[in-house]
């Protein structure tokens, strides 16, 4: 419907030669809109107003209009004209275009661009429609693991400006390969951890995850079969990780272990695996049920067994590392 009721106008502006006009009307708009109303105007005009535009404004726009009407002003094109409209184009939609055109226009355009973007357009290019692979972008930020949240928003305020995808930060190893995503649109992470590792951070999020589930099954489990008159459930994870804190613990401190592998094993899965606020509130529902008796069984048992099972942790990793080294010395 706007662009019937525009692209009158328009026409009128082309022919009184106002092409200042339409870019300054067309520059307003956001680009879908910009390309709804251009597609109703006729194709040699879409070509002359495209052409009037800032590059960078034109192919943001001609990535909005059909496929098909892409393809018919891409094959007027010379290859230096081309070539530019491509470089102002993401990766996803180079490809996309360069592969609606004629094979001859598409190996006469590689040349002209750099070697970076060749590649690119070829490794894109050799994926088959419909596969993962085809929808790919190669415009992403890149983040080795060791790098912190305060150096790697450093790095993404620098480079963001020109990438096409940062709402999701890839970590790579030195060998360039992934070791995981951190999602940057929802994490609030960069506003108060400016100083930790995103490798750390994505130990504790595994790590609480996995942690967070175990604890749900098991406890779901012992209290569907449990009679007892206290929550058995939750004082049977919150005891099972007091110990494997302790042992832990102690283990760490004699470990060569990574800071990243401690997260994901304490802070993490340990701490994702209890739950001190579920304790609280069976705690409470004991005293307003007015089982006191219980209520207070309950403190006693989480509270006192819960140090007692840290101190035996503390002392098993003890015994076993004495077993072990009596077992090689034997």
């Amino acid at each position: 419907m706007l662009d019937q009721l525009i692209a009158p106008d328009i026409k009128a502006l082309i022919e009184e030669g106002k092409f200042e006009e339409i870019a300054n009307f067309i520059e307003d708009r956001h680009p879908a809109e910009a390309a709804e109303i251009l597609t109703a105007l006729p194709e040699e005009d879409v070509n002359l107003v495209l052409e009037k535009l800032p590059l960078q404004t034109a192919a943001d726009i001609f990535c909005e209009l059909p496929s098909s009407l892409q393809s018919h002003i891409a094959a007027k094109l010379n290859k230096n004209d081309l070539a530019k409209l491509v470089i102002n184009l993401s990766p996803d939609d180079r490809v996309d275009l360069l592969k609606s055109l004629p094979e001859e226009q598409f190996d006469s355009v590689l040349p002209v661009l750099a070697k970076r973007e060749r590649e690119d357009i070829k490794k894109l290019a050799s994926y088959k429609e419909g596969t993962a692979g085809s929808i790919m972008t190669t415009d992403y930020i890149a983040l080795p693991a060791d790098m912190t949240v305060r150096e790697a928003l450093d790095k993404i305020r620098l480079e963001g400006p020109a990438k096409e995808s940062i709402y999701t930060i890839f970590v790579l190893d030195e060998g360039r390969h992934l070791v995981g995503s951190v999602g940057f649109r929802n994490c609030k992470l960069r506003q108060y951890l400016p100083y930790c590792s995103i490798m750390n951070i994505l130990a504790v999020l595994l790590g609480g995850g996995t942690g967070a589930v175990s604890r749900y099954l098991l406890s779901r489990y012992i209290a569907e079969h449990s009679t007892a008159p206290i929550p058995l459930g939750t004082l049977a994870v919150n005891l099972i990780g007091s110990f494997f804190i302790g042992f832990f613990f102690q283990a760490f401190k004699e470990s060569t272990a990574s800071p990243a592998f401690r997260l994901l094993v304490t802070t993490g899965f340990l701490g994702g695996f209890t739950t001190f606020s579920t304790y609280a509130l069976e705690t409470i529902s004991l005293a307003e049920e007015q089982e006191f008796g219980y209520t207070l069984l309950n403190l006693a048992l989480h509270n006192g067994l819960g140090l007692v099972a840290v101190i035996f942790g503390m002392l098993s990793f003890s015994v076993l590392k004495s077993l072990i080294r009596g077992g090689f010395h034997a």
